[in-house]
């Protein structure tokens, strides 16, 4: 999540995770109605699917309100795999036990192969090892451990990019990062898996080039950001749609965030370039900016399912040419009603929150 000028990150993603806590209980839902081409595929497998979700959403808003944005997202999809990894175990041995014909909670044994050498728990762990570094190394430095969290911070250099009115200088953090981390977990873990070190930096040279592209954009649009903050364009643009929408702009802000992303191509560079706007317009409107900046990255990741730079991608992968226009169509039905429901979340739900 990129930051917003003046807010509290750790606050902000509080506001995100509650925002997206009844979305993330019906995702799996819509899943497996998906996935079975019918609203009867839930039936024999709803209480899996919703323990699928709610251990997602639980930890997850936990972990933003007591421990920031870097892991949020890790420890609920974490937590939502083994939670629903048990619960059909359990729940498959029950309807078995009951001598079920129809057995609500059936899992196919994959075939094994008689000759394949069972997995070691060492080798298991060593295979984890660099999720589980990166998990520590995040976990060790964020706010939970202040002492290290304060000593980490200090390491970095600011940058004085512009000394104009309201200027700050661009702060760069050179080990409380988590780009930093994982690039260093990733070492750690690959050298413990038997990787040499040169092979370790060809991967992370041969990664750097292929993302040279994107980092240009990131930076240019940070610029833009920038640019138009300090001009005076974010405050001017907010003050016309608050003129236009009056008190119904929260209904109408994740489609901001949504058309950032399906502009740029990335959630985080439609965070970038459009938070400080939405805070800026919440301020305007008399709403709370925490929660109009959270609601921006909540429409962000709707615009991600028809950003053409991700359709391309998905049809790259799974060697579709030409089939781009199907997978928009069928992408921005769902893409509609997901930015619906954020509008209303963003418009009702405020108070309930205390936001």
């Amino acid at each position: 999540m990129a930051k917003v000028t003046g807010l509290d990150s750790t606050q902000l993603t509080y506001a995100v995770a509650l925002q997206l806590l009844p979305l993330i209980v019906l995702l799996p839902f819509a899943l497996v109605m998906i996935t079975g081409k019918s609203v009867k595929s839930i039936k024999g497998v709803f209480l899996v699917t919703l323990i699928s979700g709610v251990s997602f959403a639980v930890p997850q808003l936990f972990i933003a309100k007591y421990l920031g944005p870097e892991l949020p997202a890790v420890v609920g999809s974490v937590c939502s795999m083994v939670s629903t990894i048990i619960a059909a175990r359990l729940l498959n041995n029950k309807s078995k036990g009951a001598n079920s014909k129809d057995s609500e909670y059936q899992i196919g044994a994959p075939k094994t192969n008689t000759q394949q050498k069972p997995i070691s728990f060492k080798e298991g762990l060593m295979a984890w090892m660099p999720f589980i570094l990166v998990f520590i190394f995040i976990l060790g430095s964020s706010t939970l451990i202040p002492p290290v969290n304060k000593a980490l911070s200090a390491i970095k250099t600011d940058v004085p990019i512009y000394t104009g009115e309201g200027a700050k200088p661009y702060t760069f953090s050179w080990l409380a990062t988590p780009g930093t981390l994982i690039i260093i977990a990733t070492y750690l873990g690959g050298l413990l898996q038997g990787v040499k070190f040169g092979e370790l930096t060809k991967l992370l040279l041969k990664t750097a080039r292929q993302m040279s592209k994107s980092a240009i954009t990131i930076v240019s649009i940070i610029a833009l950001a920038k640019i138009m903050g300090y001009s005076g364009m974010i405050g001017s643009i907010a003050t016309v749609l608050v003129m236009i929408t009056g008190s119904f702009y929260p209904l109408i802000a994740p489609i901001i965030g949504a058309l950032g992303t399906f502009v740029t191509g990335s959630d985080t560079s439609a965070n970038v370039l459009f938070g400080n706007l939405q805070a800026e317009a919440a301020k305007a409107c008399g709403a709370n900016p925490y929660w109009i900046a959270a609601i921006n990255t909540g429409g962000a990741t709707a615009g991600k399912m028809i950003s053409p730079q991700s359709i391309a991608i998905a049809v790259a992968a799974t060697n579709l040419p030409g089939k781009e226009g199907k997978i928009l169509a069928s992408a921005i039905k769902v893409c509609v009603v997901y930015v619906l429901i954020l509008g209303l979340i963003s418009y009702f739900c405020s108070p309930l929150f205390g936001f």
